[in-house]
């Protein structure tokens, strides 16, 4: 994997998450986006470059003016421009059925895994989804 994606407003997380990629060295670089809608400008603008796009997107649900949901069903719109396949997992605190429910009613929405992401956590998403053979 060479790309990840991080979309959440909390940017305490962004620093935890970049330093476990790098500890894990499950992708070789990481893009922080704290609005969905700088994400989704960064998406539609590389949308036809599949060396720009992520490999993996990591959405929180919860952030404000843009939430996750709403990210959702925009990316759904631009989804079918990209020039490469990616997965898109939410990551989120929610424990609520119907918000794991919710998410996986969207086709482009890969698995919904629970914060806190761990080392683990991300090893098997990359071993899961971008195992080489």
């Amino acid at each position: 994997m060479q790309r990840i994606m991080i979309v959440d407003d909390d940017h305490i997380h962004h620093f935890v998450y970049e330093e476990m990629i790098a500890d894990t060295q499950v992708a070789q670089e990481v893009l922080t986006f704290a609005q969905a809608s700088k994400a989704l400008d960064f998406l539609g603008d590389a949308c036809h470059d599949a060396d720009q796009l992520p490999d993996l997107i990591l959405l929180d649900l919860n952030m404000p003016h843009i939430s996750g949901w709403d990210f959702l069903e925009a990316y759904q719109k631009i989804r079918p421009d990209f020039a490469k396949d990616v997965v898109l997992m939410i990551l989120s605190s929610s424990v609520y059925q119907k918000d794991i429910d919710r998410a996986h009613a969207y086709e482009d929405v890969a698995d919904f895994v629970m914060t806190p992401l761990t080392e683990d956590k991300l090893r098997t998403i990359r071993d899961q989804f971008f195992a080489t053979s």
